[in-house]
């Protein structure tokens, strides 16, 4: 297999991305996958890049289902959003999937998905009206059991999902908003409304969604897999877990605590650094947050 990623200590081949995602164990489950892909080094190419969607779909096999992020926010700035050719503008691995043979995109003018596998059928049948709430691709995602999320090069704090938990949690500094979309459908621009639950930015005043504090939490707990590659890391969590987790802070009054300076927010962020917040919480803190998790509040 060729070299996918030119790193500081050499060069990463396919067969070093497969050697990862069999230690993280994917097959038959159904796996959304968020990346940044210029974390593991200087990519090689869009070859590479197709390499690393069919080396996926080779662990997770025909019992699993692959989703991939290709997100368009046509819908945010409006412009016409063309399920066939509107560019996915949140990563090389969303755009290049979405036109690869066995993938169908789901229709949503912000926030589509590139789906290949068991639940496909499932998963186009979501309501593209709603971004985050019930029948949304998200609520659909999370209803299939053994459902994971794969973070390629990037943290937990890139998890869109979060926002249907938020939602569902009701979450402060969030609420529900109307959107009217520009579409194309059979061939002719017609007008659709949506709603996503957005951002309160007077509540939020310079604040940022950091998820560095759950990430240390999490390690703490066992619930999830890291895994080194190239010059990074790939991350692995059961969506169960991850919502959870992250449901437990909205669910008690901790909605802050997932919250930082926009300073903070790009040291952990731009560098992958999940450890970033382990010196700032106490182990008398850390106690009561996993005492806090396995009382199961936070559902």
């Amino acid at each position: 297999m060729g070299i996918l990623f030119k790193a500081d200590n050499g060069g990463f081949t396919g067969r070093d991305f497969d050697a990862v995602l069999s230690r993280l164990d994917l097959s038959g489950k159904t796996v959304l996958v968020y990346s940044r892909l210029l974390s593991f080094g200087r990519l090689t190419g869009e070859d590479a890049v197709k390499a690393m969607v069919l080396g996926m779909k080779r662990h997770i096999g025909a019992k699993g289902t692959l989703c991939i992020p290709a997100y368009s926010f046509s819908g945010y700035n409006n412009a016409v959003y063309d399920p066939e050719n509107s560019r996915c503008i949140v990563g090389q691995l969303g755009e290049t999937a979405r036109k690869m043979l066995g993938f169908k995109r789901t229709f949503h003018p912000v926030y589509s998905h590139a789906v290949w596998g068991k639940h496909s059928k499932y998963l186009l049948a979501q309501n593209p009206h709603s971004s985050f709430g019930d029948d949304s691709f998200f609520e659909l995602f999370s209803s299939i059991e053994g459902s994971c999320i794969l973070f390629l090069g990037t943290t937990l704090s890139t998890a869109t999902i979060v926002h249907r938990y938020d939602q569902h949690c009701a979450a402060k500094g969030r609420f529900l908003k109307n959107f009217t979309a520009k579409c194309l459908v059979d061939g002719k621009v017609s007008d659709m409304q949506f709603d996503s639950f957005v951002k309160d930015y007077e509540y939020y005043n310079g604040r940022v969604n950091c998820l560095a504090p759950l990430e240390v939490l999490a390690d703490d707990l066992g619930i999830i897999k890291r895994e080194r590659f190239a010059n990074d890391w790939i991350h692995m969590i059961s969506e169960n877990d991850f919502r959870n987790i992250y449901s437990m802070f909205l669910l008690n009054g901790m909605t802050d605590y997932l919250m930082s300076s926009v300073a903070d927010f790009q040291e952990y962020y731009q560098k992958n650094n999940f450890r970033y917040f382990m010196d700032r919480i106490s182990k008398k803190e850390l106690s009561r947050l996993k005492k806090l998790y396995k009382s199961g509040k936070m559902t």
